[in-house]
């Protein structure tokens, strides 16, 4: 899955993003968020930089993840913030603000593969999954899966630590789980 989003050409890259982000626009609890949680992307992955400019541009809060320790912490983001590369090489907030976990109204996740339920195979260093089971989300964080069609498998082992997503949002459509 990592190999094809890399072989993508920068037409259907962009093409994906645009999609994604016109899909994520029309949902009800984009509007009313507050605060989202971004990524910002790398190794093939659904860019959702546009949907960051409009959801800055409409005077929403606007974070990014930065690895703190095995967790992540999302710090703000804002037009002109610098930012650092982490030992990753994916560029990260420094000396802005953090905002708790449990106040973000979306958390958008990258993914390396999904299933229909809305399962999550990430990068397999676990920061997400570690860092919402360690600290207390609202039921009604949404947290979202940001895939190409392409990613989607029949089904993916489920481990207990694993932490569910409400949906997946794809090029082509958006996955709802059925047991959140």
């Amino acid at each position: 899955m990592r190999q094809h989003r890399r072989t993508l050409s920068r037409a259907k890259q962009a093409h994906s993003a645009q999609q994604v982000c016109l899909r994520t626009m029309r949902t009800r609890w984009w509007h009313a968020a507050k605060r989202i949680a971004f990524y910002w992307p790398a190794d093939g992955e659904v860019s959702l930089l546009p949907l960051l400019r409009e959801s800055l541009r409409r005077g929403k809060q606007c974070y990014l993840p930065a690895i703190e320790n095995k967790y992540l912490a999302f710090h703000e983001f804002r037009r002109g913030h610098t930012l650092k590369r982490n030992r990753y090489g994916i560029p990260e907030p420094w000396k802005t603000p953090a905002c708790a976990v449990n106040q973000l109204d979306v958390i958008f996740m990258p993914l390396v593969a999904f299933d229909a339920q809305c399962n999550r195979l990430g990068m397999g260093a676990g920061f997400y999954d570690r860092t919402l089971a360690a600290r207390t989300i609202r039921r009604n964080t949404m947290r979202i899966g940001i895939a190409h069609e392409f990613q989607k498998v029949a089904h993916l082992p489920i481990d207990p630590w694993d932490v569910p997503l409400h949906a997946v949002i794809t090029d082509s459509r958006t996955y709802f789980a059925s047991k959140i």
